[in-house]
């Protein structure tokens, strides 16, 4: 998973991940994340909350009965007609 980190995703167990095959489900991990700044000299270590869901930016999911079983190549002409 990218964007998370290794303390996350070692505590994370499979039964974890299969909530997220049901529709408009997701999971927030609350992790630490460091800013540095070279100017100031100082690091700021912050709780930043992540969230992880199913996503159609590639391609179209699709669910049977409410729940994830695969998915679909966008078309050209579907992209075109949505705009």
């Amino acid at each position: 998973m990218k964007g998370v980190t290794e303390e996350v995703t070692s505590n994370l167990h499979i039964n974890d991940l299969e909530h997220l095959l049901i529709q408009d489900s997701n999971r927030i991990f609350n992790q630490h994340k460091w800013y540095k700044s070279l100017l100031e000299g100082n690091i700021n270590i912050t709780d930043v909350l992540y969230s992880l869901k199913v996503t159609s930016n590639k391609r179209s999911p699709i669910y049977i009965d409410k729940v994830f079983q695969n998915t679909k190549p966008f078309n050209y002409d579907e992209i075109n007609n949505n705009k």
